[in-house]
């Protein structure tokens, strides 16, 4: 469990009361504000976007209410906050590769196993 201490300042800044949101920001503000100097927000939303939704799951903070991590809420996620949460999806990006690579050893046994039957 995170702890973490938000100013007023920064509930005005953003708009949002939830803790969550608070201590993912504070967590890559560093990251983000350096992404910000070298990209632009449109690229930083293409490329938020353009990865699978299983990478998403690190923006589960910057959703708004009782929002469940799909295309639609993460997307409103990225337009809201493109810098934040690219760097949130970068700061998790060991894992997600991690598990699209579990992901493809299965449909490559998926693969083999239909190649079976097939030959028998």
């Amino acid at each position: 469990m995170e702890c973490g201490i938000t100013r007023a300042s920064d509930m005005k800044q953003w708009s949002r009361m939830d803790a969550a949101f608070h201590i993912a920001v504070s967590r890559v503000m560093t990251a983000a504000v350096a992404l910000e100097e070298t990209i632009t927000a449109d690229k930083a939303k293409l490329l938020a976007r353009s990865v699978p939704l299983h990478a998403k799951q690190p923006l589960t903070p910057l959703l708004k209410g009782q929002e469940k991590v799909d295309t639609a809420s993460t997307d409103r996620a990225i337009d809201d906050y493109p810098f934040i949460a690219l760097a949130l999806i970068r700061e998790n990006l060991p894992a997600a590769i991690e598990a699209s690579r579990t992901k493809m050893r299965a449909a490559e046994m998926e693969i083999d196993t239909l190649h079976q039957v097939k030959s028998t």
